[in-house]
């Protein structure tokens, strides 16, 4: 009993002690903030704290991430709220009907009359299903529709349109789904002149009318789009043209199916992301991937090999049409037990074999290092360069790169510990592809949780790494840890592009980064040759982070990071205001896409536009 007692009162000491501690940190200047975060042992330690008192941030708890989007709702409900009813071409509604339930039709035929600046007299209803849920569709309903039967046509496939149902923008939804009152409001307002399609986040509602689970999606990402279908529904459409409406019944997966192809489709779409949620779901749900048509499936199959479908995700190797020589730089200044660490675990797990090693030694001094580095360089797959300059991250890889012999160029930090023998091979079979720049891995820390599934820009005024801290087998938000898409950077701890595209950006900025943020930099310069930067959830390695490097504690080394720093905002101030492969609606202040808190909302709109 006395230690139950005992026990209890550490417990409550440690947590009014972790409570100061985390009062402390919160007050100090956020540029103290940034340079604590680079210390990953420190930033482990404490977050364990915060975990252990109950007061971690990283795991929101659903209760904080419901609270915190009601007032989201009512910021947007705000924003909305200053737009004027503007006249706008009313788009054919289009509802997919899987189950012909009475209740749930209700629901959405009822939202969509409710809508503010419906024009009654020029609305076009479709509903559109499988042959056998059709004739009593209406009928069923529990409100009497008779008068928009007039404005109504029941289809299996689009292709049997009437010609009076053409001609005009078409909205898509499913039975069940509500739409939002300020749904063509927001359409009237929203730049969609020069697009071709767009969606809209959506959320969820529960049976007693509150709203919950928001979808806040990323701007058009195809490779997301690919691997976890992250939009199924809430999609706007220019036309009806594309081939695929013409050649697929109305099933329930069907919207997120034509985006797919969308994505893998030859002809580049304009694909708008309107960040509102303006579509409410009756129930949560997670993608599912099944039953692709038969367009679909030979898409997919014409470009890649689907190596796992567990019904959420797809995981893809994409079609190579040869072995390129991948050169991987690893640079280093002693450290030899990483170094062969990291070494080893290549050469030996590593399943694609057409590749070569640049150990690129800076400046080691001791002994047993250089002795390491003379032995392992006599392997036929090690070449060993030496470049004798002050630690600049960028001027050695630049220099390094020059002497590279392969088509494909990896950034390889001493640090890092091969996990899955595929790695390489998903990265090189994504670096491959015409529309691809910057590849970067699943990096873990020592102790299995995630230190990088891609950058996000905007967090803490710079850059930072999506889902850090989570557990290496957790989806993450939208299933973004486990499905490969696209973000705008990652990191250069292991990162993949191909040679002409290394060159034509003049490598890395050893001029103004030379330690930090250098790989961000980089990967936007790739990224405005047209090129889509990627994170590749297959291929996952251990990233002992900055462990040889050592600490930033001098005067001079903080001024330089400051800088660093500095640059990053004047040179990519506009990608970090606005990441795409981010939401407006989601927190900078941490990795793990909560819902931002009321002071860190930002418009869309204003009272101006």
């Amino acid at each position: 009993m006395m230690l139950a007692l005992g026990e209890k009162r550490f417990q409550v000491l440690r947590k009014v002690a972790v409570i100061t501690l985390k009062a402390v940190v919160s007050s100090l200047p956020s540029s103290w903030r940034r340079y604590a975060r680079r210390y990953s042992r420190v930033t482990i330690k404490y977050t364990t704290w915060l975990k252990q008192a109950g007061l971690v941030d990283y795991f929101a708890s659903d209760v904080v991430q419901q609270h915190r989007f009601l007032a989201n709702q009512r910021m947007q409900y705000q924003e909305m709220a200053i737009l004027d009813s503007r006249t706008v071409q009313q788009p054919l509604f289009v509802l997919l009907i899987t189950d012909a339930d009475s209740r749930e039709l209700t629901k959405s035929l009822s939202s969509l009359m409710a809508m503010d600046g419906l024009n009654v007299s020029d609305i076009k209803l479709v509903l559109w299903g499988l042959e056998a849920h059709l004739p009593m569709a209406l009928d069923q309903v529990e409100v009497d529709f008779s008068w928009l039967k007039l404005n109504t046509c029941a289809v299996s496939r689009l292709s049997d349109l009437p010609n009076s149902f053409s001609h005009r923008p078409v909205f898509f939804f499913r039975e069940g789904e509500r739409l939002h009152a300020k749904l063509l409001v927001v359409l009237g307002h929203w730049p969609l002149s020069n697009i071709s399609y767009a969606y809209v986040d959506c959320n969820s509602v529960d049976d007693e009318g509150v709203h919950r689970q928001p979808e806040f999606m990323p701007d058009w990402n195809p490779d997301l789009q690919l691997t976890s279908g992250y939009v199924a529904t809430g999609l706007w459409a220019k036309s009806l043209d594309d081939l695929f409406w013409r050649q697929v019944q109305g099933q329930k997966n069907v919207i997120r199916h034509f985006l797919m192809s969308v994505a893998l489709s030859k002809v580049k779409a304009s694909v708008e992301h309107i960040s509102f949620c303006l579509l409410h779901k009756s129930r949560a749900e997670r993608p599912l991937l099944a039953d692709c048509p038969d367009i679909l499936s030979q898409q997919i199959l014409d470009k890649a090999a689907v190596t796992e479908n567990d019904g959420f995700r797809l995981s893809l190797c994409w079609k190579l049409s040869s072995s390129p020589l991948v050169s991987l730089i690893i640079p280093t200044k002693n450290a030899w037990q990483l170094v062969k660490a990291c070494i080893d675990s290549i050469l030996t797990r590593s399943t694609y074999k057409c590749f070569e090693i640049l150990l690129v030694d800076n400046n080691s001094d001791e002994q047993q290092s250089l002795e390491y580095f003379e032995e392992v360089s006599k392997h036929p797959k090690v070449r060993l360069l030496h470049y004798p300059g002050p630690f600049n991250y960028s001027a050695i890889n630049n220099y390094a790169a020059k002497h590279c012999q392969g088509e494909v160029i990896g950034l390889v930090n001493n640090d890092v510990e091969v996990i899955s023998d595929n790695w390489l091979t998903s990265m090189v079979a994504q670096v491959m592809r015409p529309e691809i720049g910057c590849v970067g891995a699943k990096l873990l820390y020592s102790d299995g949780r995630i230190q990088h599934a891609g950058v996000i820009m905007g967090y803490g005024g710079g850059a930072g790494h999506a889902h850090k801290f989570f557990a290496a087998d957790a989806p993450g938000y939208m299933q973004r840890l486990v499905a490969s898409h696209n973000v705008s950077a990652v990191t250069a701890a292991c990162l993949l592009v191909k040679r002409v595209d290394f060159e034509l950006v003049g490598g890395l900025n050893e001029v103004d980064l030379k330690v930090a943020f250098n790989d961000v930099d980089f990967c936007l310069k790739v990224r405005e040759l047209g090129r889509r930067n990627l994170f590749c959830a297959e291929a996952v390695l251990f990233h002992h982070e900055s462990v040889s490097r050592g600490a930033e504690d001098t005067p001079e080394k903080i001024k330089r990071f400051e800088s660093e720093v500095l640059y990053l905002q004047k040179k990519w101030g506009a990608v970090i205001a606005h990441d795409p492969a981010y939401n407006r609606h989601l927190t900078l202040k941490q990795e793990n896409f909560l819902v931002a808190d009321q002071p860190e909302y930002r418009p869309f709109f204003s009272a101006q536009r």
